[in-house]
């Protein structure tokens, strides 16, 4: 879905650059389009940190850690298998200080990105 909302975004954009080479700025300013690239490149700050992070399984548990990449997490030192992503979660939603994410916990897509989604699908209230 997040794929779908930078399209929206890209699309509003294309659409506020037309509009300003058809019209003069002081209309411009009158219908608000000095107010829509701001309110975009918000949702796009927003998108940013409501990213989906990737849960892998231990190296020890990896179905062939000869020839799977592994790797060592940097929270919380543990060795990985990246080709066995077993969950996902949000890294906007997930404080610094954890190291040990729990998927349920902070879910991908998180409720704010579910809002936008949401949102830019006419589907909310």
């Amino acid at each position: 879905m997040t794929a779908d909302i930078k399209a929206w975004v890209e699309e509003r954009r294309a659409i506020i650059h037309g509009a300003r080479e058809a019209i003069r700025p002081v209309e411009a300013i009158d219908l608000g389009l000095t107010d829509l690239p701001r309110a975009l490149d918000a949702l796009n700050a927003v998108l940013k940190v409501h990213s989906p992070g990737d849960v892998f399984k231990w190296a020890d548990d990896c179905a062939d850690p000869e020839n799977h990449h592994l790797f060592t997490d940097v929270r919380t030192g543990d060795m990985l298998c990246e080709v066995e992503p077993v969950g996902r979660f949000c890294n906007g939603c997930v404080p610094e200080k954890d190291t040990m994410i729990d998927v349920d916990e902070y879910p991908w897509p998180c409720p704010t990105v579910q809002a936008v989604d949401s949102a830019l699908e006419g589907t909310i209230g």
